[in-house]
């Protein structure tokens, strides 16, 4: 099971308790969960692709996977092959490239209009200095969302209580 945490500030595009100011724009969002899931390039791990089944499956979520691998065909190419890899899998998942600073990358696609939420995959070996800089935790404080930690195990990482 996934652990969630919720940033102090308000978490855009929540469907938890709208308000009537909110109603107008309730109404105006697509069924089913959108994710922005930030991961390396690198081989999906199972523990993410059976987080994302768990989650299309129960939620009607759908995916865009955001990989920090820089600009030009080459990462390109990344993206689209861990893509693909997930897709596979049966997924609903489109993929975009990111610069290299994965920050830097969710801050140029976050947008609380499209997203409802952030997962972070520390899938690959070079990942694990993602959640020593903590990552997670910069990501909630520069989007204000609801962002969760997908581990390359089987446990699931309090990365707040790493940090």
């Amino acid at each position: 099971m996934l652990a969630m945490y919720r940033s102090s500030s308000l978490h855009h595009g929540s469907p938890v308790g709208v308000g009537s100011s909110d109603a107008r724009f309730a109404s105006n969002r697509r069924l089913g969960v959108h994710v922005l899931v930030l991961t390396p390039s690198s081989e999906p791990s199972s523990a993410l692709t059976a987080e994302l089944r768990h989650r299309a499956e129960t939620h009607g979520a759908r995916f865009t996977l955001l990989v920090p691998a820089g600009s030009g065909p080459a990462a390109e190419a990344e993206a689209s092959r861990v893509t693909e890899q997930l897709r596979a899998a049966g997924l609903p998942v489109k993929g975009k490239v990111g610069c290299d600073d994965p920050i830097a990358a969710v801050h140029e696609a976050w947008n609380p209009r499209v997203y409802d939420e952030i997962l972070i995959s520390s899938a690959a070996q070079g990942s694990t200095r993602w959640l020593h800089t903590g990552l997670p935790r910069r990501v909630e404080r520069l989007t204000g969302a609801l962002v969760r930690h997908v581990p390359a195990g089987d446990r699931v990482a309090d990365w707040r209580l790493a940090a």
